[in-house]
């Protein structure tokens, strides 16, 4: 891998996995500590800069993960897909939100007004502008669209199986192929 690369994360549904919002659960504990390996790992080959939008759930719980291990040798960029994101949360989850923010080198807001589509816009901005993606897969077509848009562009893909803890490395050369993925 090459210096000043740059991976977007993007998650799967929270509640499409063995452990929902149970951070308790064996598998959510698993789950962290398989994402930590993964970041320090990209740190170390050369990722200088993730990129997430912070969504509640597993998306949350990637960037507390990625902004622990880049310690100084890494950005956490946050991309909110509009304000006041995090203002209908329960109050821990928020607060987590907040911090992410106050602590990241960058927040990047899309819209001003609540609007679904920025959620996917935030996706999509991710995707653009990171070299790799980090896609924490649930059961979600949602990462369909958004591997098969990754490998459209060109990008690698690195994908996490949430519950069997499994990594898959996706190369854009197999975008022509029946997707064994998706």
């Amino acid at each position: 891998m090459k210096k000043n690369m740059s991976c977007g994360i993007i998650c799967g549904n929270t509640l499409e996995t063995n452990f929902g919002f149970n951070e308790a659960d064996i598998g959510c504990i698993q789950l962290k500590m398989f994402l930590n390996s993964q970041f320090n790992g990209l740190i170390k080959n050369g990722v200088e800069r993730f990129y997430t939008n912070c969504n509640i759930g597993l998306d949350l719980f990637c960037a507390e993960i990625a902004q622990n291990a880049c310690n100084n040798q890494a950005d956490l960029i946050c991309i909110q897909p509009f304000e006041n994101q995090a203002m209908k949360w329960p109050d821990n989850y928020r607060e987590r939100f907040y911090l992410i923010h106050e602590k990241s080198a960058k927040s990047i807001l899309l819209n001003k007004d609540y609007d679904i589509r920025y959620v996917y816009l935030s996706e999509k901005y991710i995707i653009e502008h990171s070299d790799i993606i980090l896609i924490i897969k649930s059961d979600s077509d949602k990462f369909c669209l958004a591997a098969k848009y990754a490998l459209t562009l060109g990008k690698e893909i690195y994908m996490i199986d949430s519950d069997s803890l499994t990594l898959t490395v996706i190369k854009s050369q197999l975008i022509n192929q029946e997707s064994k993925y998706c």
